[in-house]
C-alpha cells in the first residue's frame, strides 16, 4: 500500500541545511498499525506530513497504492488526502468558526456529499465518539479532550484506508489521555485499515504493538530491534517503527463549509454602498425630476411664450403706450392664425388681505384662454370670462392655499379679498397642483388681464408676456413658423434683416432640462466610479487581512482534501458577499435620501427605482467584490497546506 525508497527531506535555514530524513526505506501493508516512536526532533512529524501528503520530499519516491506521489499536482493530492487519508492532529486544528458539527462535516463537503446526508453522516461519527450532545458547540465551548474526539471523527468521516495521527495525546492530561487511547482501540477493532501514528508515550503504545519493523537513526533506516530512545544532539535521535495488530474507523457526516466575512468587514464594504447609494440617486431623484417636470408641462407641450421687454429708464407713461400698441399689433397678428389661441399675462406679487388676516400671493393678470392655454380649470366657480375682461371687472379666481391662509370661513364664492387697495369678488377655487420643487402652485391670484394691466408692475419697466397654445395635431415647427412670421410682421422686418426676438417651446425647455439632468447623471457616474473603486479597494484590503489572519484555517481545509479552486472559491464568494452586503446597504440609503427629500419638499415625487435596477447594482456590487477578491483569493489558493498549518 505505502512503499518509500529513499526518502530524503532537507530544510534549508540560511546558509546551513538540517536533513530531517535521509534515504529512508519502509514498506507498509493494508492492515498494519504502524507507531513511530522518537524523541522530539527526531522527524516523526516530517515523516506523518510526507506519508499524509502534506509536504514533499527533497528526493526519493513514495509510492501510495502504486502511484507515485512526488509527480502528483497539488489538486491531485488534495483530491488524495480526501479520499484515502484521515489526520488527527496534535494540536486538533478545528475551525474556530464552526460547531463540532461543520467541522466533522468539512471534508465531505470537498467530496460534493448534499448537506442532509453529510449532516446525517456528521451526527453518527459524533456520536460514535461521545459528542452527540455538543455536537451544536464551538472548539472554545469544548474541552480537550472533546476536541480532540471531533478531530477524531473528522478523520473517520470519510472512512479513509490510512489513519494518521500526530500526537494525539500530548496536550492532553493523563486521565483524557486513556480515553483517546481507548477510543483509537475500539475504532482499530470495528474495522480494518492502515494506522500510522506517533504517540507521545512509547512505553504503552509498544507494549500494544507487536514489533517486528525496522528504526530511523540519524535519519537512515536499518533492520534489527528498534534501539532505545534517548535524549541528545539530533543526529543521535531515533524514530522507531513498530507494528502492531489493523486499526479501522466508522461512518460519519458533517455540515457546512459556510464562513461569512467578520463584523469587522462591514466598515470596509461602506465605499460599495456609497456607490450604490449614488446609484440610486441617479436612477432616482433625476427620474423623480423629470417626472414633476413632464408633470408640469405635460399640459403645455405646444405652448410657445414670447417675452416682451422695453429697455430704458424707469417706466413713462408714453413708453406704456408705445409698448401697449406694440402689444397689440403683436396679438392682432397671431390671432389670424386660426391654429394659435394666445393668451396675454402679467405677473406681480404681493399682499392680499381680508380683514385681520394677510397672506402673500403670486398674482397673475390674464386673459380667459388661460386656463385652456396651460390645462388648469377651477374646482368650483367659475373662471374668468371675457366681459370680465372686456369691463375690467373686479373678480378673481384664487388658488387653494390662499384660501387656507386667509382663513375663509364657509364658501369662498361671492367672498371679497382685498389686493393693492382695490377690493375683488371671489368668483372660483382654481383645483389643487400642489408644489413644484418647493413651490406652491396654489398661492395665486388671478384676476382680468386688463385689470391687472394698470396694477401690477407701474412704478417697473413694462414686462409683459404672451403665451400661444396650439392644437395638438399642429406640428411644433408649423406652429413655429406662424409664430416667427407674426412676430416679424409685428417688429415691421424685411426679408434680409435677422430675427431680434426669440420663440421658446416647452419642448425646448423640456429637452433643455433632459440635457442637465444627463450631465448631472455623468458626474455622479463619476462619483459612483470613485466611490466602487475606494470599496473594492477597501474589499481587497479586507480580504488580505482575512487570508493572513486565516492561513491556519486555510492549511486546515487543504490538509483535510479542499483544493486550490475550493480555497479560491470559498475567498471569492466571501468578497461577493460582503460587496452585495455593501450594495444592499447603498440602496436602502439611497432610497432613505430620496425619502428625506421628499419629506423637505413636501409633495414632491417619491424618488422611484425600478426593481431591475436594484438588482443590476446589487449584482454589480458583487461584481466589484469578485474582481478585487481575485487577489487575495489567488493568493489564499496558492499556499502551501504544511506551511499554512505550521503558521502563527
Amino acid at each position: 500500500m505505502i512503499r518509500l525508497s529513499g526518502i530524503t527531506k532537507t530544510y534549508r535555514m540560511g546558509d546551513q541545511e538540517v536533513h530531517a530524513l535521509q534515504g529512508v526505506d519502509l514498506q507498509i501493508e493494508r492492515n498494519e498499525y504502524i507507531a513511530f516512536i522518537g524523541a522530539s526532533g527526531s522527524g516523526k512529524s516530517t515523516m506523518m506530513s510526507i506519508l499524509g501528503c502534506l509536504d514533499r520530499p527533497s528526493a526519493g519516491t513514495y509510492l501510495l497504492n502504486g502511484r507515485d506521489v512526488a509527480t502528483m499536482e497539488g489538486d491531485e493530492l488534495a483530491l488524495v488526502r480526501n479520499a484515502e487519508i484521515g489526520f488527527i492532529f496534535q494540536s486538533f486544528h478545528l475551525l474556530p468558526r464552526s460547531t463540532a458539527l461543520a467541522n466533522v462535516a468539512q471534508p465531505l463537503i470537498y467530496r460534493g456529499i448534499g448537506i442532509r446526508e453529510r449532516t446525517r453522516m456528521a451526527e453518527e461519527a459524533l456520536q460514535h465518539v461521545g459528542l452527540g450532545e455538543r455536537m451544536h458547540h464551538r472548539p472554545n465551548e469544548l474541552s480537550g479532550g472533546q476536541r480532540q474526539r471531533v478531530a477524531i471523527a473528522r478523520a473517520l468521516v470519510g472512512k479513509p484506508s490510512i489513519l494518521l495521527a500526530d500526537e494525539p495525546t500530548g496536550n492532553l492530561d493523563s486521565a483524557t489521555s486513556r480515553d483517546i487511547l481507548a477510543l483509537i482501540r475500539d475504532v482499530q477493532c470495528s474495522a480494518r485499515r492502515l494506522v500510522s501514528w506517533s504517540p507521545s508515550e512509547p512505553g504503552k503504545i509498544a507494549a500494544q504493538c507487536r514489533r517486528r519493523g525496522a528504526a530511523l537513526q540519524t535519519g537512515r533506516s536499518f533492520s534489527g530491534t528498534p534501539s532505545t530512545n534517548r535524549a541528545g544532539p539530533r543526529r543521535n535521535q531515533t524514530c522507531t517503527i513498530y507494528r502492531g495488530p489493523a486499526l479501522a474507523a466508522g461512518r460519519h457526516p458533517a455540515h457546512r463549509l459556510a464562513q461569512l466575512p467578520d463584523r469587522r468587514s462591514a466598515v470596509n464594504s461602506f465605499g460599495v454602498a456609497c456607490g450604490d447609494r449614488v446609484v440610486s440617486l441617479i436612477q432616482g431623484i433625476p427620474r423623480a425630476f423629470s417626472e414633476a417636470v413632464s408633470k408640469a408641462w405635460a399640459a403645455n407641450a405646444n405652448t410657445h411664450q414670447r417675452q416682451e421687454r422695453l429697455q430704458g429708464c424707469p417706466a413713462r407713461q408714453d413708453q406704456h403706450l408705445r409698448f401697449r400698441g406694440r402689444w397689440n399689433r403683436l396679438r392682432a397678428h397671431v390671432s389670424r392664425h386660426p391654429d394659435l389661441c394666445p393668451v396675454d399675462s402679467r405677473s406681480g406679487g404681493g399682499d392680499v388681505r381680508v380683514g385681520n388676516s394677510k397672506a402673500f400671493a403670486h398674482v397673475m393678470a390674464t386673459t380667459p384662454s388661460y386656463q385652456d392655454v396651460h390645462q388648469r380649470f377651477v374646482q368650483t366657480g367659475r373662471f374668468l370670462s371675457q366681459a370680465d375682461e372686456a369691463n375690467a371687472r373686479r373678480v378673481a379666481v384664487i388658488g387653494s392655499k390662499l384660501v387656507e391662509e386667509l382663513h375663509l370661513k364657509g364658501d369662498p364664492l361671492g367672498q371679497f379679498v382685498q389686493y393693492s387697495g382695490e377690493w375683488f369678488k371671489i368668483v372660483g377655487v382654481m383645483e389643487t397642483r400642489g408644489e413644484l420643487f418647493g413651490m406652491s402652485q396654489d398661492d395665486y391670484l388671478i384676476i382680468p388681464f386688463k385689470t391687472g394691466r394698470s396694477m401690477i408692475g407701474n412704478n417697473q419697466k413694462p414686462n409683459m408676456r404672451i403665451n400661444v397654445s396650439s392644437d395638438s395635431a399642429t406640428p411644433t415647427e408649423e406652429v413655429k413658423r406662424q409664430l416667427t412670421a407674426a412676430m416679424r410682421a409685428s417688429h415691421k422686418l424685411k426679408a434680409e434683416h435677422k430675427d431680434d426676438f426669440e420663440l421658446v417651446a416647452s419642448d425646448q425647455l423640456a429637452k433643455s432640462f433632459a440635457e442637465i439632468s444627463t450631465m448631472v447623471t455623468m458626474v455622479m457616474a463619476g462619483i459612483v466610479g470613485i466611490a466602487l473603486l475606494v470599496g473594492g479597494i477597501g474589499i481587497m484590503n479586507i480580504m488580505l487581512v482575512s487570508v493572513t489572519e486565516r492561513t491556519r484555517e486555510i492549511g486546515i481545509c487543504k490538509a483535510i482534501g479542499a483544493r486550490s479552486r475550493d480555497i479560491m472559491l470559498q475567498f471569492l464568494i466571501e468578497a461577493a458577499i460582503l460587496a452585495m452586503f455593501g450594495g444592499l446597504i447603498g440602496v436602502v440609503l439611497g432610497y432613505a435620501i430620496g425619502w428625506g427629500v421628499a419629506a423637505v419638499i413636501p409633495n414632491f415625487p417619491d424618488a422611484f427605482v425600478p426593481w431591475w435596477a436594484i438588482a443590476v447594482s446589487l449584482l454589480f456590487s458583487g461584481g466589484v467584490g469578485v474582481v478585487f477578491g481575485v487577489f487575495p483569493a489567488s493568493k489564499a489558493a496558492k499556499l502551501d497546506p504544511i506551511e499554512a498549518l505550521r503558521y502563527e
